[in-house]
């Protein structure tokens, strides 16, 4: 077998979902005749893409910088509170109780509120964006702050070294394989929270 045939039965091994789910799909809406405002079949939508490709560019550069922004700053604002919350026992009273409160309402009751506030436009796609990349990055940073290598927070202490050389030093580095779990896991949510929004 060559290389080009190896690729095409790789690429059918993954593909076959996808093109088994978009065919039922045509095949529902041709059958039952639903209207195409409700459920637009695929190729009707490839054939929207094919005469309007600069739409469809403009909306995905639209959506792709707004997630990447509430990501940057839904990350930076969850390290600064989880840094915040190891420094400060009574940060910690303040800020975890709400963390977990903003993250026990569903993103969608909360669309409205924000609307209301910051109004109907890109503040609030943005604000939902860094709302869902916050708490991730808050819980796993402040997990990874806490569980320090077995010894090390001794060793700190031996050597007399100040809580700002333990945080830079220790903690922080100890934090950043929870970090890039949280980037994982808040990535492809921020995406998902900019279509919503």
């Amino acid at each position: 077998m060559n290389l080009t045939s190896l690729r095409i039965q790789g690429a059918a091994a993954v593909l076959w979902p996808m093109l088994l789910i978009l065919a039922v799909w045509q095949i529902t809406v041709s059958v039952t005749g639903v209207s195409a405002i409700v459920v637009p079949a695929p190729l009707d939508v490839l054939d929207v893409y094919r005469q309007h490709p600069g739409t469809f560019a403009v909306a995905l550069g639209y959506t792709l910088a707004v997630a990447a922004f509430g990501l940057v700053a839904g990350m930076l604002l969850g390290v600064l509170l989880a840094s915040l919350v190891w420094a400060s026992p009574l940060a910690a009273g303040l800020v975890t109780p709400a963390a977990v409160l903003v993250q026990s309402v569903p993103i969608i009751a909360v669309v409205p509120v924000l609307a209301r506030l910051l109004g109907y436009d890109i503040k609030t796609v943005a604000a939902i964006a860094v709302l869902i990349s916050f708490f991730p990055t808050f819980v796993l940073t402040l997990s990874g702050m806490s569980k320090l290598p077995a010894g090390s927070s001794d060793v700190f202490e031996v050597l007399g070294a100040r809580r700002w050389i333990r945080y830079r030093r220790l903690a922080l580095p100890a934090a950043i394989p929870n970090l890039l779990s949280a980037f994982r896991i808040a990535a492809a949510n921020c995406i998902l929270a900019t279509l919503v929004a």
